[in-house]
C-alpha cells in the first residue's frame, strides 16, 4: 500500500515541482463578478450558500489553472468552517475539484486534542466512521466525506494528540 509520502514523491518526480497551493477562501480576495455568480446560483440567498458557491467557483478555476504545475493543495479548514455547513460543503467541493485534477490534498486543520476527540478527528477526516445500516441492523464503516490525503495536527498536549492519527494511517 502506498503512503502519502510515496504519492507525494511520485508527483514531485512526475511534475518536477514542489509547489503547494493554499486554498484559503477570504471574501476580500474574491472578485465581485464571482461573488455575484455565487448569489445567482444560490437557492438559499439569505444563508451562507452564495458565499460557499463563490468559493467553489473561484477555486475550481484556480485549481484547473495550477494543476499542471502544482503537486499538492492545502485548503485551510477554518476559512471554510466559519461559514457553517455551507462552508464545509464548499470544502468538500474544493477537495473534489482537486481530485478531478489529480492533485493531492493536505487539510490544514491544525487539530489539537487528545483521547476520544483526537480519534474522532482522525476517523472523521482521514479514515472511516461508523454509520447505522438499517438493513443489516448493525453499524458499518463508511469512508470520511472529506477525502483528503493528509492533515495538519498540533501536539500541544502531548502524544495523545498524535497517536490516533499515526495509528490510523498505519492501517
Amino acid at each position: 500500500m502506498k503512503t502519502f509520502v510515496d504519492e507525494l514523491m511520485n508527483e514531485i518526480r512526475k511534475k518536477q515541482s514542489i509547489l503547494c497551493v493554499g486554498l484559503d477562501p477570504q471574501l476580500k480576495y474574491i472578485p465581485t463578478h464571482i461573488l455575484e455568480e455565487g448569489y445567482r446560483q444560490a437557492r438559499h440567498p439569505f444563508e451562507f450558500e452564495p458565499i460557499a458557491r463563490a468559493f467553489v467557483i473561484y477555486f475550481e478555476e484556480i485549481i484547473k489553472t495550477v494543476a499542471p504545475y502544482v503537486v499538492v493543495t492545502k485548503p485551510q479548514m477554518a476559512f471554510y468552517e466559519r461559514y457553517g455547513h455551507w462552508g464545509v460543503w464548499a470544502f468538500e467541493k474544493v477537495v473534489q475539484a482537486c481530485r478531478e485534477n489529480n492533485l493531492l490534498v493536505i487539510e490544514d486543520a491544525k487539530r489539537c486534542d487528545g483521547g476520544d476527540t483526537a480519534v474522532a478527528y482522525a476517523e472523521g477526516h482521514l479514515g472511516t466512521v461508523d454509520v447505522w445500516d438499517p438493513r443489516k441492523q448493525e453499524f458499518v464503516k463508511e469512508f470520511s466525506i472529506f477525502n483528503i490525503d493528509a492533515m495538519t495536527v498540533v501536539p500541544w498536549i502531548g502524544s495523545s494528540c498524535l497517536t490516533p492519527f499515526i495509528e490510523l494511517v498505519k492501517r
